[in-house]
């Protein structure tokens, strides 16, 4: 739904949900231990890449817009600059030694940092860490930048309406930031310590995580970065205004009856559009999409299928 790295991340997770069901990987031998401790680094990899490319599709809609980097708050301009120097340094440190991709880096950090006295030139790095791997503050960090107040509030919130689960088996409510550390912890055990162990159970519930964290987070960075290209008043004056609520839902998910697909808004029952063909019932919600509002397909059974902002494309 028009994002390569939205794109992509789906591949991957659908890649990911095949490799949990080869016989090898399910194996109790250390084959099968060594190939579950790389998917767990794979799929926390996979989680890392897409918000880093969409961080690149997100700066390229911001700079598109009238906003001035003068217009933003100084909170942010200091951090854009200061962290927009921190990664890339970091990269360059970490990275290729290749000539051409060097000319690119400088290329693409020099417009940026000279920008800042006229229209928005903001590289991803502004938002991104400068750490080898993405931490659970990390990835708050981006949220709040995005004037999200309550980042992990907003993500339980936004979870439960596209219909993750939100609670464990006790009936509590999941501690996404815990969650997400948990994460970040198997990943690093995973890629470091030969005996640590991964059962198959753990490996397949994986990729509806990684899934809830990649498009929540990228629902409420999209709609945030609409406000911010258009220069809204109330979006830069207020580093805690967004929340779950400004980001509108359309879901275009199969008919109970029938072979059908249908359009409707969040909390509404009368379908807007009804079609056959699911893409061509997408289509038609695309176009009907206004600002703040977000495309979800949804199976029968209410899993995420894909997503689109239409208003926050490049």
């Amino acid at each position: 739904m028009s994002s390569d790295s939205r794109e992509q991340f789906l591949i991957g997770l659908e890649a990911f949900r095949n490799a949990t069901d080869v016989t090898e990987v399910r194996s109790s031998d250390r084959t099968g231990d060594f190939l579950r401790r790389g998917l767990v680094v794979a799929s926390y990899n996979l989680l890392e890449t897409f918000i880093a490319d969409r961080m690149v599709e997100i700066a390229s809609v911001v700079n598109a817009g009238s906003t001035q980097f003068l217009d933003l708050p100084e909170s942010f301009q200091k951090r854009a600059i200061i962290n927009t120097v921190a990664v890339a340094n970091s990269q360059m440190r970490r990275g290729s030694s290749d000539l051409h991709e060097l000319r690119e880096h400088s290329r693409e950090v020099g417009e940026s940092l000279s920008a800042v006295g006229r229209s928005l030139s903001l590289s991803s790095r502004a938002w991104l860490w400068s750490g080898s791997n993405m931490a659970a503050e990390d990835y708050a960090s981006i949220l709040r930048l995005f004037h999200i107040g309550n980042p992990w509030k907003e993500v339980w919130s936004l979870a439960k309406r596209l219909s993750f689960r939100t609670e464990d088996y006790n009936g509590e409510p999941i501690d996404y930031f815990a969650d997400l550390k948990t994460m970040a912890r198997e990943r690093h055990l995973c890629a470091h310590s030969a005996s640590h162990g991964v059962t198959a159970i753990e490996l397949r519930a994986i990729p509806s995580r990684i899934l809830l964290f990649g498009s929540v987070f990228d629902l409420l960075v999209s709609c945030a970065a609409e406000r911010l290209r258009d220069g809204d008043a109330d979006f830069l004056s207020d580093n805690k205004m967004m929340d779950g609520s400004l980001v509108k839902l359309r879901f275009v998910r199969p008919r109970n009856r029938g072979n059908q697909y249908v359009e409707i808004l969040e909390m509404q029952n009368r379908a807007k559009a009804v079609g056959t063909d699911m893409n061509s019932v997408v289509q038609v919600a695309l176009r009907n999409c206004k600002k703040g509002e977000a495309l979800v397909s949804q199976s029968q059974e209410l899993d995420l299928l894909s997503w689109a902002t239409p208003r926050a494309n490049a």
